[in-house]
């Protein structure tokens, strides 16, 4: 290769070690990149944000779960078949139905008869 054409300049910044090694002599990679680095610093900041906030809600979550003693693993699954047994989910009972369980209660003398001529009447009363 001839460098007897080449600028000064060129053989100069050729000879200094310090830009053998500069990947963008020019500059332009600076200009370039400028918001790419904004935007990933933008992105590092609300991606640990929303860690954080997801942190703090599952303590918060446990915590309260701990101190009403139930197990945070099964709470779901706890409430449904705590819904499932009540007594707004179950069928309702017909008349026929309750006067039947009210006159066997009676022959099993389970309850009095006052207490059989009380719930009668709630019964039919409706």
């Amino acid at each position: 290769m001839n460098f007897d054409d080449a600028p000064p300049e060129l053989i100069d910044e050729l000879n200094d070690p310090e830009t053998l090694f500069d990947s963008d002599p020019t500059g332009t990679m600076d200009a370039a990149f400028a918001g790419v680095s904004i935007l990933s610093i933008l992105f590092i900041v609300v991606f640990t944000l929303v860690v954080v906030f997801i942190i703090v809600v599952w303590v918060r979550n446990y915590r309260a779960a701990k101190n009403a003693g139930v197990d945070i693993f099964t709470v779901q699954t706890d409430i449904a078949a705590k819904a499932s047994k009540s007594a707004l989910l179950a069928p309702a009972q017909s008349k026929e139905e309750r006067l039947r369980e009210l006159d066997e209660l009676r022959s099993k003398q389970l309850i009095s008869a006052e207490e059989y001529a009380e719930a009668r009447s709630k019964v039919l009363l409706g």
